[in-house]
């Protein structure tokens, strides 16, 4: 297990699991959602972490594959999944060497992946999950934006003061993803981002209720995936286009 993936184990460790949905998997559902392209497909998330998300792909009736590194991460999964009614395969793997056969499903995705490791290391990553999905199938991959102002200066802050829990992390923007071979670019979380401000110690306090009235106030326009400098990039192309 390498730097990245010891580091989000230990995280998955201490972390409260709980099968409520929350704001951000919302935001990268929607972007998922786009991307059928019939009643049932086989979907395989890279980089699982909680699962939660596939866990609601599952319940709109496709078949839901997960691959991540870390033992604690699955505990998660496997707990959300049983609440929630739901059945899932759970591979533990590299995203480097996904254990499948080549042309195996019809959407290959990872949310909050990328971003932890080199260029060349995402180009490798990119086009293993091209090799597995299926002629016409689609690969698509969610990361933070570098041009969501508040949420890369509360990042910078929060790495200074050593609250940044979430490992190294350089997130990318529209350019990088195009480099990738990516051609359907898009942005969620404008205002989601203002989360990132709570953890900064002198905004702890009130960004929960600031955040809180945004939403009430935006109503389903909190959760756009179509505007710009959001805090998550969305890069989609169909295998036939990226090899």
């Amino acid at each position: 297990m390498g730097v990245v993936e010891r580091t989000w184990d230990e995280y998955w460790g201490v972390y409260n699991s709980s099968a409520e949905w929350d704001d951000q998997s919302e935001i990268i559902y929607r972007f998922i959602r786009r991307e059928y392209t019939q009643d049932r497909m086989r979907v395989l998330e890279v980089g699982s972490g909680t699962g939660r998300i596939s866990a609601t792909i599952g319940r709109d009736g496709h078949d839901v594959y997960l691959v991540d590194m870390s033992p604690n991460a699955f505990r998660i999964s496997r707990d959300i999944f049983s609440r929630l009614g739901q059945a899932g395969r759970f591979i533990r793997a590299t995203a480097f060497q996904l254990p499948f056969l080549s042309r195996t499903f019809d959407l290959v995705w990872s949310a909050g992946l990328l971003e932890h490791f080199s260029h060349n290391q995402q180009r490798a990553i990119v086009n293993e999950m091209a090799r597995i999905t299926r002629a016409r199938g689609r690969i698509l991959v969610i990361v933070p934006n570098r041009r969501a102002i508040v949420y890369d200066l509360a990042r910078r802050i929060s790495m200074r003061l050593g609250t940044w829990p979430y490992g190294p992390e350089q997130p990318l923007c529209a350019e990088d993803l195009r480099s990738l071979g990516f051609q359907h670019i898009s942005s969620g979380g404008r205002y989601y981002q203002l989360n990132f401000l709570d953890l900064l110690p002198k905004a702890k306090r009130i960004i929960p209720n600031v955040v809180g009235r945004v939403r009430l106030a935006l109503g389903d326009a909190y959760f756009d995936t179509k505007g710009s400098f959001g805090y998550l990039l969305c890069g989609s192309v169909s295998r036939d286009r990226l090899l």
